[in-house]
């Protein structure tokens, strides 16, 4: 490593240890604040927009920092994520969402279920559902959880129709498959993430966002956004939430053969051209 540091140029170098330039904009509006030992913070809040309900809070992860600040910003795969081993699933209807989240509730196993919007992961308008594996357990173990889970999952829905085993998070892994490989490959370029992490840890002083329950008010909020997203994406079993009152009300449909006989008299007398002008003039 000293030799190839001995070839690179002073900017080289420096380039490569830059940690500021690529947060200098997140630094302008406030998200992060740098202090004058050179930690950079950012405030803890209640991540209200979030669209997941979690079943069982999971205190290992921290993906406020290795997601959305190591991978997002520095492209790097953490450690951490290089552990995470996680069963996802696609619930097909909010009914079914609900009935996931409580089955996840009683299995004890860290879990949470919500709203995908994330184009690139095909289900964009569905649900979606996880579960954790601890970041100690490894793939054995990981394995074994999932068999518990689709045995569950079958008893509660009859399907288990998608169900996998996957490893980090799915950005990471769309990312490094368009570059070097699948997740199976990134143990290839662990000396270096490791390096990149080790850098950047002596740097973020970051709190996990999410850990901890939800207070009602975050929780009734989230529940509601799952109901109107069924409604915005046809999805008819958000009746079972509204007391079967639909968000709006049909629309009458004239074609209808019941209402064929029905008559609505014309009203409209029609205008010459010079009346539909506007007579407001353009400002140009």
């Amino acid at each position: 490593m000293k030799k190839e540091q001995d070839s690179m140029s002073l900017y080289d170098q420096i380039v490569a240890g830059d940690i500021l330039t690529p947060i200098i904009e997140h630094l302008k509006r406030g998200r992060f604040c740098l202090h004058k030992d050179g930690r950079v913070t950012e405030d803890m809040r209640l991540a209200f927009e979030r669209p997941w309900l979690t079943a069982v809070v999971d205190y290992e992860r921290n993906c406020s920092r290795w997601l959305h600040i190591y991978f997002q910003i520095y492209k790097i795969i953490p450690k951490g994520c290089r552990n995470c081993w996680k069963i996802a699933f696609r619930p097909k209807t909010l009914e079914d969402a609900f009935a996931v989240l409580k089955l996840q509730e009683s299995m004890g196993v860290r879990a949470k279920t919500g709203l995908e919007r994330r184009g690139r992961t095909g289900n964009k308008g569905g649900y979606s559902s996880f579960w954790y594996a601890s970041l100690t357990d490894g793939l054995k173990r990981a394995r074994d959880i999932f068999r518990t889970v689709e045995s569950a999952l079958y008893s509660t829905l009859k399907y288990t129709d998608g169900l996998i085993l996957k490893r980090g998070c799915t950005e990471m892994e769309q990312f490094s498959s368009e570059i070097f490989g699948d997740s199976t490959q990134w143990d290839s370029r662990a000396p270096m993430f490791d390096l990149s992490e080790k850098l950047l840890d002596a740097v973020f002083d970051i709190p996990e966002q999410y850990h901890g329950e939800m207070p009602a008010i975050v929780t009734n909020y989230i529940k509601r956004q799952w109901i109107d997203w069924a409604f915005e994406h046809g999805d008819e079993t958000y009746l079972k939430y509204t007391g079967g009152k639909p968000h709006t009300a049909p629309l009458f449909n004239y074609m209808e053969p019941r209402y064929l006989t029905k008559q609505i008299p014309l009203t409209w007398e029609g205008s010459n051209e010079s009346d539909s002008k506007s007579s407001i003039e353009p400002i140009v």
